[in-house]
């Protein structure tokens, strides 16, 4: 597949997005340069235009992109000659364009004319398989293929949420890169936030498991209280009851300081 044309919806100014997309005339404002410029889309023919961030395209554009679409030519700003185009268009979002479009900030027409065919691509925190490939991809593609990545930090790395996304990862690697010295990426050399936030969930689970276990505690002591009081403090009938055996119910009991009860007496 040959890309001829990238363009990010997102990065570029609204006020200049549809000059860079559609091209313009010569002249056709001020500040224009005197040959006029081809544009994105022009670029694209007989090859792949992508554009990424598609949701951020102005509503104006978007009624231009979807005559070109359907029509398969294009006006330059400020001319009125129309100038035939042969392309195929890839665009990529991170935004709910059907939620877009109920709320009139995305054109329906232009959204069945690009859902031709969908690929829904799960964020990094969905896909933690993925991310020792993508740190074997992003070290190859630095020439740092021999670096290798310690099991401690790779366990980091496999926890961390990646709000980020694959860009996070990316800067995460890079940054590592830059402080190693031995050819291999560890704790250390990872951002002190992914680190920090580690230690902070394994202390929220920690603390969680705490309270589970107050929780049975306290279970335990009133099922053992309500059982006593039945039997009238009989062991040998309440370990019956409760499908336990006598010596373990002896020392559930010793565990709850219950064995100097008096259960013959109405409590």
């Amino acid at each position: 597949m040959l890309f001829r044309s990238c363009v990010n919806c997102a990065a570029i100014p609204k006020d200049l997005l549809e000059s860079e997309l559609f091209g313009y005339a010569p002249g056709a404002f001020t500040g224009a340069h005197q040959k006029g410029k081809a544009g994105k889309i022009k670029m694209a023919d007989k090859g792949t235009l992508f554009l990424d961030e598609m949701g951020d395209l102005p509503l104006n554009a978007q009624a231009k992109l979807l005559r070109v679409l359907e029509g398969k030519v294009l006006e330059r700003v400020g001319d009125l000659k129309p100038i035939t185009v042969d392309f195929r268009l890839i665009a990529a979002t991170n935004k709910d364009l059907r939620g877009m479009i109920s709320r009139n900030e995305f054109r329906e027409e232009l959204f069945y004319r690009l859902n031709t065919m969908t690929i829904s691509v799960p964020p990094l925190s969905k896909r933690k398989g993925d991310i020792s490939l993508l740190l074997s991809y992003f070290l190859n593609a630095m020439g740092k293929s021999r670096i290798r990545c310690t099991a401690a930090a790779m366990e980091i790395l496999q926890r961390y949420p990646w709000p980020g996304n694959v860009r996070e990862l990316k800067n995460v690697i890079e940054r590592a890169v830059s402080l190693i010295d031995r050819g291999t990426i560890d704790v250390e050399h990872l951002p002190s936030e992914i680190i920090t936030l580690q230690y902070d969930i394994k202390r929220a689970q920690g603390d969680s498991g705490k309270l589970l276990s107050k929780q049975l505690f306290r279970c335990e002591y009133h099922i053992l209280v309500e059982a006593l009081k039945l039997t009238k403090g009989n062991m040998s009938k309440t370990a019956k009851f409760l499908g336990v055996s006598r010596s373990a119910f002896y020392e559930k009991c010793k565990k709850h300081n219950l064995l100097s009860c008096n259960w013959s007496s109405n409590r």
